[in-house]
C-alpha cells in the first residue's frame, strides 16, 4: 500500500461514520479495537439474531487507527445464536474513499439478510455462496450438524 494513499482515521471520525446509519458502539472481549454493530431485525432475524459488525481498527488505548498496512477494516454478518461469523464482507482499505466503502459494506451486510429469504436456511443459520467441483452454490452456515445446500439465485 503506498504511503501516500493511507489515511489515519480518529475515533471521532469513525463514530460519526457509524451514527450516519445507525451503528451503535459495543465493547467485545478479546478486542482491542473500537467496533460497532447493528441488530438486523427484519422477517429472517425479528428477534436480532443476526447484527452486522464493523472492525474499525481504531485502538481502544490510542483512539486512532493502526499503522499503515497493519490492518483494514473488517465487516461481517454475525450470528449471535451459533456466537460465530456468519459471513465476511470485503476489507475496506483506509484511504481517501473508506468513508463511502465502510458505509457501502455496512448496508450491503444488513440486506444480505433483511432482504434475502434464499440466504436463510431452515435451520435458522444463514446460507452463503461455497465453491464446489461442480461450481458455485449456497451452503449453510451450520455445516457440519446441517448439510443444507441451494443453487445460487439467479440474477435478476
Amino acid at each position: 500500500m503506498s504511503g501516500s494513499r493511507f489515511r489515519p482515521i480518529s475515533y471521532t471520525q469513525f463514530r460519526e461514520w457509524m451514527d450516519e446509519i445507525g451503528f451503535t458502539e459495543a465493547i467485545l472481549p478479546n478486542v482491542w479495537e473500537h467496533v460497532w454493530l447493528r441488530p438486523i431485525r427484519c422477517k429472517l432475524s425479528p428477534d436480532g439474531r443476526f447484527q452486522v459488525r464493523v472492525f474499525s481498527t481504531i485502538s481502544r488505548n490510542t483512539g486512532m487507527s493502526r499503522s499503515e498496512g497493519t490492518d483494514a477494516i473488517r465487516v461481517q454478518v454475525f450470528d449471535t445464536v451459533r456466537n460465530r461469523p456468519a459471513k465476511d464482507f470485503p476489507r475496506v482499505l483506509r484511504t481517501e474513499g473508506a468513508h463511502k466503502n465502510t458505509v457501502e459494506r455496512a448496508r450491503a451486510a444488513y440486506t444480505y439478510v433483511s432482504l434475502h429469504p434464499d440466504h436463510l436456511c431452515s435451520c435458522g443459520c444463514l446460507m452463503v455462496e461455497r465453491k464446489g467441483a461442480k461450481g458455485a452454490f449456497l451452503g449453510c452456515t451450520g455445516y457440519p450438524d446441517c448439510k443444507t445446500t441451494r443453487p445460487l439465485p439467479v440474477a435478476a
